[in-house]
C-alpha cells in the first residue's frame, strides 16, 4: 500500500504515517518506536512485536464508509479482547479535518498482538485508504515530552 501513487492525500497526513512500509519496530514495540529496514539484519528478529496502527483517510471527501467500517470491526476485536481481561491499550489520535483517524493497538501479549494484526490486515485488504502499520504507539508529542524531561534532569 506505501509509496504506491495514492495520491490526493495531504502532506500533513503522508508525514504521520512516516514509517510507511517499514517491517518491523527496533528496540521492541514500547522502545524507540525507529523504523528497521531490511538493511538492519537481525533487528527484527529481536524485536517483540506488542502493537500497531490502523489508519483511515480520506482524498478530500472524507473517510469511504468502506474504511470507517474495516475499523469499527478492529475496534470491536480489541474491545472484546479487553473484555476477555487480556491486556490491551486502544489510543485513538484525530489527524485531519474529514475523520481521519490514528487508532494504535498495544498488547502485553505478542501473540495476542500478532492475532489482531493479522485480522486487521485482511479487513483492509482492497479497501481503499484504511491501512495497518506496524509501529509504536508513542506519539511524536510524547517522544518530545520525555526528550525535554530528560534534557531538564540532566542539566544541574
Amino acid at each position: 500500500m506505501c509509496g504506491r501513487g495514492r495520491g490526493g492525500l495531504t502532506t500533513q497526513v503522508g508525514l504521520l504515517v512516516a514509517l510507511c512500509g517499514a517491517p518491523c519496530v527496533g528496540e521492541g514495540a514500547l522502545g524507540s518506536g525507529r523504523a528497521a529496514t531490511a538493511q538492519e539484519p537481525g533487528v527484527c528478529d529481536k524485536a517483540p512485536f506488542r502493537s500497531f496502527a490502523f489508519y483511515v483517510l480520506s482524498r478530500g471527501k472524507g473517510v469511504p464508509p468502506e474504511a470507517s467500517e474495516a475499523l469499527r470491526k478492529v475496534q470491536e476485536l480489541a474491545e472484546a479482547d479487553q473484555e476477555a481481561g487480556i491486556a490491551v491499550t486502544v489510543k485513538t489520535t484525530r489527524i485531519g479535518l474529514e475523520g481521519e483517524k490514528r487508532l494504535c493497538f498495544e498488547y502485553r501479549d505478542e501473540g495476542k498482538a500478532r492475532r489482531l494484526f493479522d485480522r486487521a490486515k485482511a479487513l483492509v485488504e482492497g479497501v481503499d485508504l484504511a491501512r495497518v502499520e506496524v509501529e509504536t504507539c508513542v506519539e511524536p508529542d510524547e517522544d518530545k515530552k520525555k526528550d525535554e524531561q530528560k534534557k531538564k534532569g540532566a542539566e544541574p
